[in-house]
């Protein structure tokens, strides 16, 4: 998906420097992909929320995943905005729906053009 022309690619990493990683790309259709890897396994109804944050915008929910003890975890949503330059931050929720962030982000990477 990122070799589309016109696909935004995130480079996800934690705002600590340690910790959760990964890639997004967002399709020029607004699918957005997200692969994520060390981040700590959510338990019951926990979630990781993606967010897509556009300058003085409120972030817009576009899912959420569960981990496993593996630390991986992936989601794909659609209906993103597809201009270069969009934030999209991962936090942890304490369970699905949530629609604003409840948490510091655990990731977070500007999406730009690939091309």
């Amino acid at each position: 998906a990122a070799a589309e022309p016109g696909a935004l690619t995130a480079v996800m990493k934690s705002p600590t420097g340690d910790g959760a990683t990964g890639l997004a790309v967002v399709a020029p259709d607004g699918t957005m992909r997200i692969a994520m890897r060390d981040l700590a396994p959510t338990s019951g109804p926990e979630v990781y929320e993606a967010w897509a944050i556009l300058p003085e915008s409120a972030p817009m929910p576009l899912g959420g995943f569960q981990v496993g003890s593996n630390g991986v975890g992936y989601l794909e949503a659609g209906g993103l905005p597809t201009q270069s330059g969009v934030v999209l931050a991962l936090t942890r929720e304490p369970g699905p729906g949530a629609t604003a962030p409840s948490s510091d982000p655990v990731s977070v990477g500007t999406a730009t053009s690939s091309g």
